[in-house]
């Protein structure tokens, strides 16, 4: 059913609109529950253009409880590309979706404030995703100061964006995490950045677009087995599963000078959006590869991807959230044998379902996407090239009415 036809739909919500009583959603069960299955049902923007229709709609589509139900009725999330392109020194975003085994290019976006899309040249990589979640992406800045960044949320698909207020409170010069995620108890878009050192007692700086301000809470000890630590984030993003905002490390004991040749250790750092608590999730025992461990939803739950030594992709997922006993080895395949060239290790995965995954060969420039059941693969080619990319599902969710 088109936006029209559902303009049109007669229901007792509309049975009279001069009398506001009836303009109201407590109506008959049955009416209401047919027409918010059949909003639900449609794109974004034409959600966006039901909220004009009467007052009884418009509390309709404004509720958690619908904008759930809408971003679960999407089909396969997009992948938005950060592209550079060096002719005319310009940033600029392609948004691409995966419709009947076929990945097309649907828009070509500018970024959500003007000044974001022209930089000089020695600022190519200052703008980054911190993450996506319920439709909504994170964007850092990088261009004024590169340890004090300014940050944006963004909406693409209603183009409601926000920018946060500055972050002045962590003066520590190494890389910083970053995760977003929504808090489903408080209807609220947090944004969370700390140092990569994880040491004790760190400032933590959370923002909320509730209250549209930060705040500030200290690093536990993630590592009580070790006086000191070394810590190495990996570069793939966030993800977030149950209402966790996680990232992938690795690390080892820093308290010794003498244990250069001990291997680190690969983790997972979680953080509960709600009760904005750390812990530290530990990975299953697999064999030592070159490239680290990505991590990803699948099914619901929270799984990792790691290279072996063989350029072999295997893909664990954790049944039961939280429990590192339940992590089972849902996949295994080579690339190798379904590209023509020589495929290269330093690649990063992406889920866009299940069985569909986006790869990003970093030293060609090439993505490809795969599906595992199928076996089919497409060589998707060059992208300008492509400082970031992450993926997202349309939604109606909002920033500055939370």
């Amino acid at each position: 059913m088109s936006s029209l036809e559902i303009l049109k739909f007669k229901s007792p919500i509309m049975a009279n609109p001069d009398k506001e009583e009836e303009e109201s959603v407590v109506c008959n069960d049955i009416a209401f529950d047919l027409l918010e299955n059949i909003l639900s049902r449609l794109d974004a923007k034409s959600v966006k253009k039901c909220e004009c229709v009467c007052k009884s709609w418009l509390s309709l589509l404004r509720t958690q409880y619908f904008m759930n139900l809408h971003l679960n009725r999407q089909q396969l999330p997009r992948v938005i590309f950060l592209n550079y392109r060096k002719t005319s020194n310009n940033h600029d975003l392609s948004i691409c979706s995966l419709n009947n085994v076929l990945f097309s290019e649907i828009s070509l976006n500018q970024l959500p404030y003007f000044a974001m899309n022209s930089l000089s040249n020695d600022q190519l990589c200052s703008l980054s995703f911190i993450g996506s979640d319920k439709g909504i992406i994170g964007i850092s800045d990088h261009r004024v100061n590169i340890f004090c960044p300014l940050y944006y949320l963004w909406n693409p698909t209603t183009n409601e964006s926000k920018k946060l207020p500055p972050l002045d409170f962590i003066e520590d010069k190494s890389y910083r995490l970053r995760g977003l995620g929504y808090d489903p108890l408080t209807n609220d878009f947090k944004v969370v950045v700390f140092t990569s050192q994880l040491k004790e007692g760190h400032k933590i700086g959370i923002y909320s677009s509730r209250s549209n301000s930060w705040k500030a809470i200290t690093m536990p000890n993630l590592f009580p087995e070790f006086e000191s630590v070394i810590v190495t984030p990996f570069m793939s993003m966030s993800i977030n599963v149950n209402n966790f905002i996680h990232w992938s490390i690795c690390y080892k004991n820093g308290n010794t000078s003498d244990d250069k040749d001990l291997e680190f250790s690969t983790g997972i750092v979680a953080f509960d959006i709600s009760k904005e608590k750390f812990n530290l999730i530990k990975l299953p025992q697999v064999k030592k590869g070159n490239d680290g461990v990505d991590i990803a939803k699948i099914f619901g739950c929270l799984s990792m991807i790691y290279v072996d030594e063989d350029t072999v992709f295997h893909v664990w997922v954790m049944k039961n959230y939280g429990d590192s006993n339940s992590w089972y080895k849902y996949l295994s395949f080579s690339l190798n044998e379904l590209i023509p060239t020589r495929f290269s290790k330093f690649c990063r995965i992406s889920f866009l379902s299940d069985e569909i995954m986006l790869v990003n060969l970093f030293l060609t420039g090439y993505f490809c996407w795969y599906n595992s059941k199928s076996k089919m693969i497409e060589i998707l080619g060059e992208r300008y090239p492509v400082f970031r990319f992450t993926t997202y599902a349309e939604s109606v969710f909002r920033l500055n009415e939370s």
